[in-house]
């Protein structure tokens, strides 16, 4: 995991500096952009970072040496504030304040839903709404690509072991496997 962070570094004259930098990246949950409440330092690294002749500097978060902590998706999955610090020569030598992080950071968690997930209904692209604000499937009958054997409805199958049918009707089932109507009969078989 990488988050990317570009800045640039002055001097007390707001003189860019130049040259090579040895800099601390430090993340932290909570606390606030100014420091005065620190929050819980999660993860913090160390690079010798290049500043071209206007001072600016970029540097990959993720990619240098690993002081203390883990840079996971984890840390972002949380509902207080998460800030970028930098330091200059020393882990104490923060220049305030930090950066807080918003989406970019926060969509490292996208590719999993964590907990339940509530849509008001589900749609998919180029098919339209397949599963109504009922939970009620609403979209065209799966069908198979010939030879009468594709699957032709689909039926749903909760936790408590009811079964619904394309149709709208339920069935008491003791599996809890998906199960499928092949076009050749109407009797549930497995599906894998």
């Amino acid at each position: 995991m990488r988050l990317n962070y570009q800045g640039r570094l002055v001097d007390d004259q707001d003189q860019p500096q130049v040259g090579s930098r040895l800099m601390y990246f430090s993340i932290y949950r909570g606390g606030t952009a100014d420091g005065a409440i620190p929050g819980l330092s999660q993860y913090v690294e160390s690079e010798i970072v290049e500043l071209d002749a206007n001072g600016v500097f970029e540097h990959a978060i993720g990619s240098g040496t690993r002081v203390s902590g883990d840079l996971t998706p984890a840390i972002f999955n949380s509902p207080t504030p998460v800030y970028i610090q930098f330091a200059v020569g020393n882990v104490t030598n923060a220049l305030l304040p930090r950066t807080q992080v918003t989406s970019v950071g926060y969509a490292m968690v996208a590719d999993n839903a964590v907990g339940d997930i509530t849509p008001a209904s589900v749609s998919i692209s180029g098919f339209g709404e397949v599963i109504d604000s009922d939970g009620n499937w609403v979209g065209v009958p799966i069908s198979g690509g010939g030879g009468g054997g594709g699957i032709r409805h689909m039926a749903i199958l909760y936790p408590d072991g009811q079964l619904q049918r394309a149709d709208g009707s339920f069935q008491k089932s003791a599996t809890r496997r998906l199960l499928a109507f092949r076009s050749s009969s109407t009797t549930p078989t497995r599906t894998s």
